[in-house]
């Protein structure tokens, strides 16, 4: 759906850890207070990055700092900052955000490389399946077929040969001496469709004479 995106969570993560790590600071002391916030602004990073990459990771690092410093740093409710002190603090949380978003960006690249790779390691495995079927289809048919001499069984050697592999069903057409089209083989993975269509070419044989169709490829060339 078009809400379900992990992007989507990454910023509202975000959002969400800042407005927590005000309510914890404003209601603990300063020193209990201090310790748990400072966790809460590391989990929110990484939750917003791990999800998202680094953009989300640098949006939650740049909201944290600025409530920290609009409602716990003296003036409060101002984004002034008068004591290098203070200064140089949000600037290490500032710098620890980022190195964490940088972190969950390169996680993030790695594992979209890691899925590309195996996207085309199924592709290719699925490709040299495909090769391996026809070489033992091929294979097969070489040998069934040496051992054959009558012209009938050749031809339901090979039907049979091409169930399942390269069809579900495979029919074979001879064109008699009389210009008449008859069905020799008829062979599916479900013998009992095999036998449905034997009995539905016998109610309904095929007309020499009609349009389009095995019949008109059956006709000499030129002849309509």
């Amino acid at each position: 759906m078009w809400w379900f995106r992990p992007s989507r969570f990454a910023y509202l993560a975000g959002v969400l850890g800042t407005a927590l790590l005000v309510v914890v600071r404003a209601s603990l002391p300063d020193s209990a207070g201090s310790v748990l916030s400072t966790l809460i602004f590391i989990l929110t990073v990484l939750a917003a990055g791990g999800l998202g990459g680094w953009k989300p990771g640098l949006v939650a690092t740049t909201l944290e700092v600025l409530a920290a410093d609009f409602f716990f740093i003296e003036p409060y409710y101002s984004f002034s900052i008068p004591q290098p002190v203070e200064v140089l603090r949000l600037a290490a949380y500032f710098i620890v955000g980022v190195l964490i978003s940088a972190l969950c960006e390169g996680l993030h690249i790695a594992h979209r490389r890691i899925k590309d790779r195996q996207q085309k390691l199924e592709a290719e495995v699925a490709e040299r399946r495909k090769a391996e079927h026809a070489s033992r289809f091929l294979s097969q048919a070489s040998v069934k077929l040496a051992a054959l001499v009558d012209f009938r069984s050749t031809l339901e050697t090979v039907a049979q040969l091409a169930i399942p592999d390269l069809a579900d069903w495979c029919a074979l057409d001879i064109l008699d001496p009389d210009g008449s089209i008859h069905r020799l083989v008829v062979a599916h993975r479900d013998p009992g469709k095999a036998d449905l269509a034997r009995e539905l070419e016998n109610r309904h044989p095929l007309d020499p004479e009609a349009g389009p169709g095995l019949s008109a490829c059956s006709r000499p060339a030129g002849q309509s």
